[in-house]
């Protein structure tokens, strides 16, 4: 009894390690809600041959444009919450479209889970400086 009693608690001690699993395992896909050249394809592309390098896994862009980034934004959102679909999403998808239509198909502070922003934006030349805001602090740029 004190045999098998050890035997079951040895194997559950060692069930975390064996569940726990490396990421990332498969190719990674990063969703573009705009069409192929515009500015947030140009820096996705830049992020995503950056970001899988340091993964060590394969980036695959994929651009699903249409009603104002709408249609990536609900392809993401009904891709299974498993790390392997991210979205690099514009203003415009994210703040703009919530306030102007109702019947959105996804909610952005619901149906999403920020990671980092990619860059910001100056108001150039109105302004010689901008700033430039992370979860972190806030630090100015200067052009």
């Amino acid at each position: 009894m004190i045999k098998r009693t050890l035997i079951l608690v040895l194997l559950l001690a060692m069930a975390p390690a064996g569940l726990a699993q490396e990421y990332p395992r498969k190719p990674i896909r990063l969703v573009m809600p705009n069409a192929p050249g515009s500015s947030i394809d140009f820096l996705g592309r830049i992020v995503a041959q950056k970001l899988g390098d340091a993964l060590g896994e394969q980036m695959v862009v994929e651009n699903r444009a249409g009603a104002g980034g709408v249609i990536g934004m609900e392809s993401v959102k009904t891709a299974a919450p498993d790390g392997y679909s991210l979205l690099a999403a514009s203003t415009a998808a994210m703040s703009i479209i919530p306030n102007l239509r109702s019947n959105l198909p996804y909610d952005p502070l619901k149906d999403f889970a920020f990671i980092s922003p990619a860059c910001c934006s100056c108001r150039w030349p109105a302004s010689s400086r901008c700033t430039c805001l992370t979860r972190a602090a806030v630090r100015r740029c200067s052009r």
